[in-house]
């Protein structure tokens, strides 16, 4: 037992180890899908190893592996609990005791409600208007951090939470200053003013096709959250792919909104971004993220050979929808519509024009 003891010891340290010189000094969630290979390539191969090179039964040498790696979890997962209780420098603000160990903590607190913006008002009454949220997060609602946050000349960089799609980010999601400048200037044309007077006969016709929904109720309630949603999406499609969806006619949903609900759900947990990363490798595709990448590709390649490369016979105007100023960037690659950066960037129209017409319709 004794020589056991000795023997676990060593990985224990590799793990305390492990936790101060790596994973507590750098981002390590863009090398999740790097540490799921490890970790498989570790189960299946350290007990063949360890049989060979010590003679042992294959129930002994996998027995002996396992506590190997328990070990090594133990070191770095306590140096890590060691860390965020004793020594975090965000322990100098307020709230809940759990948020300092883990930054699953509003994960948890939000559950399957999908309201954090309740629990997050319910921390600020109890802690002020700046509230320790997790291991590594907190939570400001002060707006004298606007300027300093938001601003052109901010030191303050976007979070890890931005690289929920790493390592190909849409426009929104780029953390590099320097390269969020460069594709923002490419987005630029998109919206002068050239382009947005393009875009005002698409959204007269959606326009016309609210009022007469409305017009059909007489004045007798509706639910406008309904229609409002259903427009917010006929017109994002219009917009940003020359497509009618035609909801708004049959006052039917499309099954894109309900995969866009399941992927939001899984963005309003705020979980990790390591776990989110976790998520888009496991089978099944459980937050719905590649079925909405698969749509957005979908979508684009449907624009691209309808519109972009159909000339004369074109549905639309190639100018009259955003996707087509975005192709300009991407049309000298073959098949433009597989590039991961474009079809990111196409997923930033789907979700963000739908969200965000709905809300500022609403």
């Amino acid at each position: 037992m004794a020589q056991s003891g000795l023997q676990l010891l060593a990985p224990l340290s590799v793990g305390v180890a492990a936790h101060l010189i790596y994973f507590h000094r750098y981002e390590c969630h863009r090398h999740t899908q790097t540490f799921v290979v490890i970790f498989i390539t570790y189960l299946f191969g350290a007990p063949l190893v360890l049989s060979r090179i010590s003679a042992q039964s294959t129930t002994s040498a996998t027995i002996g592996a396992a506590l190997l790696l328990l070990a090594f979890l133990v070191g770095a997962i306590g140096s890590t609990l060691v860390y965020r209780l004793f020594f975090n420098p965000l322990n100098r603000f307020p709230g809940p005791f759990a948020a300092r160990l883990t930054n699953f903590y509003i994960a948890f607190r939000v559950g399957s409600k999908l309201q954090q913006w309740r629990i997050l008002e319910s921390l600020h009454r109890e802690y002020g208007p700046i509230v320790r949220t997790g291991a590594s997060r907190v939570s400001i609602i002060d707006p004298d951090w606007v300027e300093p946050t938001f601003s052109q000349n901010a030191v303050a960089q976007k979070g890890p939470w931005y690289d929920n799609n790493w390592p190909q980010p849409s426009l929104q999601q780029e953390r590099s200053r320097a390269a969020h400048d460069l594709r923002r200037k490419s987005w630029a044309p998109a919206f002068s003013d050239k382009a947005l007077r393009e875009y005002e006969s698409h959204i007269k016709i959606f326009n016309r096709k609210f009022l007469l929904r409305v017009a059909e109720h007489q004045g007798a309630r509706m639910n406008v959250s309904k229609w409002f949603n259903l427009y917010s999406f006929d017109l994002m499609g219009a917009l940003a792919f020359g497509k009618n969806y035609g909801m708004m006619d049959n006052g039917e949903k499309h099954a894109v909104l309900n995969l866009i609900s399941t992927g939001m759900g899984a963005l309003g947990l705020t979980l990790p971004t390591w776990f989110m990363q976790l998520l888009r490798l496991m089978p099944g595709d459980p937050a719905g993220l590649q079925r909405l990448y698969q749509f957005s590709q979908n979508e684009l390649r449907e624009a691209i050979h309808n519109n972009f490369y159909a000339s004369k016979d074109a549905k639309v105007s190639a100018g009259s929808v955003i996707s087509s100023w975005l192709h300009e960037i991407y049309k000298d690659i073959p098949n433009p519509w597989e590039s991961r950066h474009f079809c990111m960037d196409s997923q930033l129209l789907i979700v963000a024009g739908k969200l965000g017409l709905a809300e500022h319709s609403a």
